[in-house]
């Protein structure tokens, strides 16, 4: 009788070099010292009343115009179901736009993107208080980055 027992092989747990168990992106970021000292910092402070700011006049620039379809609608003599489909439009622009560029800031990076839906936001902002007509509100409101709720 020969006595076999069965052979189990185990392979030691290999990890990537400096990469950190809880950032798993944390190996494709530079995190070299000549990298941190090539990016401009703000204080925390002023970066975060920075982006108070931004958040904040984004909001209002893009909600506050939505009183003036009374006022359109009593200069133009347009119904209520106008009005609707002006709304049906914004929604339709921002679902096409989410739908297309939603992984933008992924390959573009965020800050670019931000600042382009600001940018269109801002000009849709423009168009929407200079509208001469209906279409143009429309317009206004299916634009990138518009926002009119």
């Amino acid at each position: 009788m020969t006595d076999e027992r069965p052979v189990t092989l185990t392979m030691p747990a290999v990890r990537a070099p400096g990469r950190i168990p809880d950032q798993p992106c944390a190996d494709c970021l530079d995190q070299s010292p000549a990298a941190e000292r090539r990016r401009p910092t703000a204080p925390r402070r002023v970066a975060f009343w920075l982006l108070a700011f931004v958040f904040a006049a984004t909001m209002l620039g893009t909600t506050l115009p939505t009183p003036l379809y009374d006022i359109y609608q009593a200069q133009w003599h347009f119904s209520a179901a106008i009005v609707t489909v002006t709304f049906a439009v914004y929604a339709a622009g921002v679902l096409l736009t989410l739908l297309l560029t939603g992984r933008a800031s992924d390959q573009a990076g965020r800050k670019p993107v931000l600042a382009a839906a600001l940018g269109c936001s801002a000009l849709s902002s423009v168009v929407f208080i200079l509208a001469p007509n209906v279409g143009v509100l429309m317009a206004a409101g299916s634009c990138p980055g518009s926002r009119r709720d």
